[in-house]
Parts: C-alpha cells; structure tokens; sequence
C-alpha cells in the first residue's frame, strides 16, 4: 500500500514538473498583460509551434498590436494567458483578471493556426484590426539595467522559470522602487521581423 502511495506521488510530482515549465513570451503594458506558453520539455506532438518559439513570429506581432493600439489599450486591465499543451494537443486563451473569460478553447488540435490566436488575443483587448502589415515595424527599449516586470513595460522572452534578458522593454515607461533610485537610461530602436532577431534567439525547439 505504502509503495502505492509514493507511486502515485511521483506521478503527480512528475506532471507538476511537466506543467510548470515552458517556454515563450511575457509583456507587459501599463496594467495589460499578455503571456503565451507551451511546454518546451516535451516532444511536440503538433504543427505551428515555431511561431512562438521565433521572434519574428508571435513575439514581434504581439509587440505590434500593443504598441499599434497603445492609446486604447493603456486604459485597459487586463491579462491575457495563452497556454499550448504541444504535447497534449491543448490550447486555451483566456482572460484572468475579473470579470474573467474564455476567449479560445480547443482540444486535440493539430496545427497552432496564428491568425486564430491572435484573434483571440485582440478579443480580449478590444482590438478590432489584427491584421499585422508586410513592412510592419516595432519600437524597442533597450535599457542598461535589468528591468523588471512591476516597474517597467518588460518584454520576457525566453523559458520559465529561467534567467532571461530583462533589458529590453515596450516603452521607456519606468517607475521606481524608491524615490531616489537610479533611473536606467534607455536606447530606442526600430527593427522589421528580420532584424528583431539582433536582440532575441530562437527559442529551443
């Protein structure tokens, strides 16, 4: 019975391990947040994942509707989870702050269709145009000190849990811990879905 038990355990233990790691995007906007995961350390068991895993794909065209659509959205609370069961075939977005919402729920898919995503995500930003421009371009912040989440716009681009390049930001919105903190000093740059890949890798495949 007791060798039961701790099989049982394990198996649980092992699943929270599974679904606590993954890798993908985070960016922040003022009091909006969009987040999209899929589990990095499992074999995929679906098509289309790349557009994740690759700056020039989910990660530049988020960038771009918020920053499109910054004048609406900077009135806006909201945080918008993207979860890609790769493995499972399992794919849900969904609005967490109150009231909350299911924007997009599929099960046993086969394919991660974008424009279907982002469709959702611009649902729940109140976004009506999603189409995202051939010659589009996006502003970055390069700052020369690690920003972080609750006092910058922070774009986190990597795994997580995990030490990400956290000096690059939406805009040069900053607000300190402490009155007299040192503020960062911030570059701006404009890159194209080819050159976004001078600040961010492929994610690992």
């Amino acid at each position: 019975m007791k060798n039961y038990i701790v099989a049982i355990f394990i198996v649980i233990s092992f699943i929270s391990i599974v679904h606590a790691e993954g890798a993908g995007l985070q960016i922040n906007y003022n009091n909006v947040k969009v987040s999209i995961i899929y589990n990095d350390n499992v074999e995929d068991k679906i098509t289309g994942v790349e557009y994740v895993r690759q700056p020039s794909g989910a990660l530049f065209d988020v960038i771009y509707l918020l920053q499109k659509n910054s004048a609406s959205i900077v009135t806006l609370n909201k945080d918008i989870q993207v979860n890609i069961d790769n493995y499972g075939g399992n794919l849900s977005v969904y609005q967490e702050v109150k009231p909350t919402s299911i924007l997009l729920k599929k099960n046993n898919f086969k394919n991660l269709d974008y424009k279907e995503l982002l469709s959702a995500i611009c649902s729940g930003l109140k976004i009506k145009d999603c189409s995202i421009k051939d010659n589009a371009t996006v502003d970055l912040y390069l700052s020369d000190s690690y920003m972080s989440n609750s006092h910058s716009d922070l774009i986190d681009y990597g795994c997580f849990p995990c030490r990400n390049n956290k000096t690059i930001t939406l805009t040069n919105r900053y607000m300190p811990a402490k009155p007299n903190a040192y503020p960062p000093k911030f570059k701006k740059v404009t890159v194209n879905k080819q050159t976004i890949y001078h600040y961010f890798n492929n994610l690992r495949e």
